[in-house]
């Protein structure tokens, strides 16, 4: 039997879910904008998120995507090239020995060498440092934890411990597209998928959090139980999915790590107080095919339906 890759196949859900509840019918496909210079962050991460708004607005865009700033720095001429792009998760380099999720964060953020760049303002061939900045994250965070190398030919698993939180997970520090007073992400944990085996088989377990029972469940295919939090802090996870804790609605003043102000929202016009709750406030009616939210509300629900069964593939 072929391995499934939970992490594809979370891409793919997402991507099925969206396509099924986007409210946008215009297809089409935009051109990569262009590096943002002359203008403020600020205003640059708006206008590409904008971009990406155009053709894409849907419940799984609203909870899952966020954006990304890309730094390019000249050593020729020390300009800056800056370009903005949409993610729905999050791949996070992982280091040999043991290690926490805030390092593999730090590091994933700390971006990497990209060698024979040529510079847009002065034509330089150089090599760059490219570096990363969250600039919005979404209410439902997931982290890919790169477990899985290809060098040579030959492929490896890092089979590394990384300890990460339970509750408290503050994004803040990491997102700057918008000024920590605003609102402070506070990340709490709801699932776990951990890889079982080798680069070349194995099998998918998962552990997930059931507010009501205020509990946490354990998964291996057909069979469900009870578990601790400590098993769960046990686990050598090869995803973690974190919900915001609060979020607040971001309509108000948002200052870019530039200065810039805006009082555009920075997730179209997502509303939210408690993400994971039992009710999810839709975006307004006038954005979702068929004029209602609640309608909206029930495409998803029967899209999760029909692709559920999907997550059991071998592994």
């Amino acid at each position: 039997m072929e391995m499934q890759d939970a992490h594809e196949f979370i891409i793919l859900l997402l991507s099925w879910l969206h396509d099924d509840l986007n409210a946008v019918t215009t297809t089409g496909e935009l051109p990569p904008r262009p590096p943002a210079e002359g203008l403020p962050n600020i205003k640059a991460g708006e206008a590409a998120w904008c971009d990406f708004q155009r053709y894409n607005s849907s419940i799984v865009t609203q909870l899952f995507h966020g954006l990304h700033k890309s730094t390019l720095l000249c050593t020729g001429c020390g300009s800056e090239s800056v370009t903005f792009e949409t993610f729905s998760l999050l791949s996070l380099p992982l280091a040999i020995g043991k290690s926490n999720l805030t390092q593999c964060l730090d590091e994933y953020v700390r971006g990497d060498l990209i060698t024979d760049w040529t510079c847009p303002k002065c034509q330089c061939r150089c090599d760059v440092h490219k570096k990363l900045d969250l600039w919005w994250l979404p209410p439902i965070v997931i982290l890919h934890l790169k477990r899985f190398s290809f060098a040579g030919g030959t492929a490896r698993k890092n089979h590394a411990q990384v300890t990460f939180p339970l509750r408290d997970l503050d994004l803040s520090r990491l997102a700057v597209g918008s000024h920590p007073n605003t609102y402070r992400l506070v990340y709490d944990l709801y699932g776990v998928v951990e890889h079982h085996g080798s680069q070349d088989s194995g099998h998918y377990t998962a552990y997930s959090f059931n507010h009501p029972a205020d509990s946490w469940f354990f998964m291996d295919d057909s069979k469900v139980r009870e578990c601790s939090a400590a098993s769960v802090r046990d686990a050598t996870a090869y995803l973690l999915c974190y919900r915001a804790r609060e979020r607040h609605a971001p309509e108000g003043v948002f200052t870019g790590d530039d200065g810039a102000k805006s009082t555009a929202p920075a997730h179209g016009e997502w509303r939210t107080a408690l993400v994971g709750s039992s009710t999810i406030r839709a975006p307004p009616p006038s954005r979702w095919r068929g004029g209602t939210a609640s309608s909206a509300a029930t495409r998803f629900d029967s899209a999760a339906t029909r692709t559920a069964d999907l997550g059991h593939g071998g592994g």
